[in-house]
């Protein structure tokens, strides 16, 4: 069954409560949960307003989220956006998203940095189908 986590300050927008997501999905993943889903949609809104200073803004507080959780939660982290939504276009792509996965039983790749050309060109698993990805996490 899936619950949802009430953190306060959630916007859905740029101004959403990053650490207070992070802190709730730690408390989760290190409680009872078998599994923890954490959106992010802040990043996206940015795209959707074109907006590169608040894009840039909007990845700053979440990499410092993804740090926190990445220190609190020593299981396996699954880093992905649902799409694509560049600045230029305003609107969601159908373009490969990067992603990065860490943890128990990963090897570290070749990537130096997370963008979509670094994890398709250097990540270990390339471009790879969702279903796919979900298994080799689900199954490690």
């Amino acid at each position: 069954k899936m619950q949802i986590i009430k953190v306060e300050g959630a916007t859905g927008f740029l101004d959403t409560n990053f650490m207070g997501k992070a802190k709730a999905a730690v408390d989760a993943a290190n409680g009872d949960a078998d599994f923890v889903y954490l959106h992010v949609e802040a990043t996206d809104e940015a795209g959707h307003m074109g907006s590169a200073e608040e894009k840039i803004r909007a990845i700053e507080n979440l990499d410092k989220a993804v740090g926190y959780i990445l220190e609190h939660f020593e299981g396996v982290v699954l880093l992905m956006p649902d799409h694509p939504t560049p600045i230029v276009k305003k609107t969601h792509t159908h373009d490969p998203v990067p992603f990065a996965v860490m943890g128990p039983g990963f090897e570290a790749d070749d990537c130096q940095c997370y963008t979509e050309k670094e994890c398709r060109e250097k990540g270990a698993f390339g471009t790879i189908k969702a279903t796919s990805l979900l298994k080799m996490v689900f199954e490690n």
